[in-house]
């Protein structure tokens, strides 16, 4: 938790080499954006991977225990079981149109982040019932939008990263705790906040995943030094595995060949390193979203809070 604490501040580091690529295998889960699916690879053991297709979109997706995945999408989401691919649950809602990002909480609540006039978050019952929500018409174009350890909300939205928390308000309230702009670009995709209070970026057209500080210092930034004519063009989802290292997706377009341009995924260790890449633009498109399973405890639920800042309250 305290490994990025740990990091020396103010260093730049742009990856400059591969390293150990070719003795790590990774099994995950890939959202794959250009062609509307889900992909799991399991590198030890090709017989394992898979496909689901879950139509098209930006999507966001979630581990939610049981063996089943939460996927964001349309007015609300559905729920799969992943030994058999089929959907357990669909939920839609017309006051949740334009929904981008579902996080559900281990009690059966959950948290819902919209692009409606300006960023809407919307908390659902355990029985899918709103029961507040809080809204922002300042703030434009919602990616993913994550939860903290303490109980507000990451919004990955044009202009960088914003936390937010419920203020009691049934209708309409929630305040702005913080605002922490992205140093260059736009459209910041994912963000995940460490234990020692820095934020973790995936910063869509800034093509680089970053760390900042509360006050929008840049500690870490790390992109991948691709052999040409492959780009770097588009930083989306990312997971933060126990060892500290950061496996990032790069989208490269919306159109299925757009794969081909770039690597869809890179792993940098702490010194920013690339250790690790997946390039396979025949096996999928281009990719938004990862979740390293082999990285993972049997029944992960909310990895991306349990990874990063202990078990979720």
């Amino acid at each position: 938790m305290a490994r990025f604490g740990m990091w020396l501040a103010g260093a730049l580091v742009v990856s400059c080499t591969v390293a150990r690529a070719e003795e790590i295998k990774h099994r995950f889960l890939m959202m794959d954006e250009s062609r509307h699916a889900v992909h799991c690879v399991d590198q030890a053991n090709p017989d394992g991977n898979w496909d689901l297709s879950v139509g098209g979109g930006i999507h966001d997706f979630q581990l939610i225990g049981g063996g089943q995945l939460l996927v964001s999408q349309g007015s609300g989401y559905t729920v799969y079981d992943l030994a058999t691919r089929k959907v357990v649950k669909e939920f839609k809602l017309s006051g949740l149109n334009g929904t981008m990002s579902v996080r559900a909480r281990p009690d059966g609540t959950k948290v819902v982040g919209a692009n409606q006039k300006g960023i809407v978050v919307f908390e659902l019952d355990s029985a899918d019932k709103i029961v507040r929500k809080m809204a922002f018409p300042q703030l434009k174009m919602l990616r993913m939008m994550r939860l903290t350890a303490d109980g507000s909300v990451l919004l990955a939205e044009e202009a960088g990263v914003t936390e937010a928390a419920f203020d009691g308000s049934a209708d309409g309230g929630g305040k702005i705790v913080r605002r922490v702009k992205l140093p260059r670009a736009r459209n910041a995709f994912m963000a995940l906040k460490a234990a020692g209070g820095n934020y973790l970026v995936g910063a869509g057209f800034a093509q680089a995943f970053f760390e900042l500080t509360p006050e929008g210092k840049v500690v870490r930034e790390f992109q991948a030094a691709m052999p040409a004519p492959l780009v770097n063009k588009f930083y989306a989802g990312f997971h933060v595995l126990k060892n500290g290292d950061v496996v990032v997706c790069n989208w490269t377009g919306h159109a299925a060949p757009d794969s081909k341009l770039g690597w869809q995924m890179a792993q940098f260790d702490k010194e920013g390193k690339v250790v690790w890449k997946w390039h396979d633009p025949q096996r999928a498109g281009t990719a938004i979203g990862v979740i390293v399973l082999d990285d993972l405890d049997a029944g992960a639920f909310n990895h991306d809070v349990d990874g990063v800042l202990g078990p979720a309250k």
